[in-house]
């Protein structure tokens, strides 16, 4: 299972919006999280990207299956050895995991910034996120049902 629709310019606008650096729609599998698009400020984090999903934020994002987020990584002692901090230094993130039309984790929405959130994510940049993810699964829905017709 794959996205079909380019998400592209809404990753930007909800980025600008967020006042983040990067905004990602990862694609798990197994213990491999993927890039699968993006929208980044940040050169080395592209499209097709591959990690372990230990190795990321998103990790906690999946095993408790809600929103996440972080408004200064640097100041959560549990965090600071973590391996995407200590090699990018994203302070503030933002995650919510993707599910598939059969409840499965497809994948993450999420977003990051190289500068902490002071104030944390507000209730609105919450249900904005919440709206795209929402988009998205909508779209996996649509593209699932489109698939058994044919």
């Amino acid at each position: 299972m794959s996205l079909k629709q380019d998400y592209q310019q809404k990753l930007e606008q909800l980025n600008n919006l967020l006042n983040t650096d990067v905004g990602i729609i990862s694609q798990i599998e197994g213990a491999h999280y993927t890039v699968a698009q993006t929208f980044s400020y940040i050169n080395t984090i592209q499209s097709g990207n591959q990690y372990l999903i230990q190795e990321t934020y998103c990790k906690e994002v999946i095993a408790q299956q809600k929103l996440i987020s972080y408004a200064h990584v640097g100041r959560i002692r549990s965090m600071v050895l973590h391996p995407i901090y200590t090699a990018m230094q994203l302070e503030a993130y933002i995650g919510l995991p993707i599910l598939s039309p059969e409840g499965e984790v497809f994948g993450t929405l999420n977003f990051s910034g190289l500068m902490p959130k002071p104030n944390g994510f507000s209730e609105e940049e919450i249900a904005l996120v919440t709206e795209l993810r929402d988009e998205i699964e909508q779209s996996l829905a649509e593209r699932d049902y489109s698939s058994d017709k044919g």
